[in-house]
């Protein structure tokens, strides 16, 4: 589990640092919970910047 902040607002609130949890090579599961099942979807991991 990482955690990260979205770098568009469009997609997610930029404001809010997220955990991510990897979903293959290239995406993440996003949430603001540390439980994967609290996800709020699916994106890729372009969209973050991880901390």
């Amino acid at each position: 589990m990482l955690q990260g902040k979205c770098l568009y607002p469009d997609i997610l609130p930029t404001y809010g640092t997220f955990y991510l949890f990897p979903d293959g090579n290239d995406l993440v599961y996003a949430s603001r919970f540390p439980r994967k099942g609290a996800h709020t979807g699916c994106y890729e991991k372009k969209h973050f910047h991880s901390k």
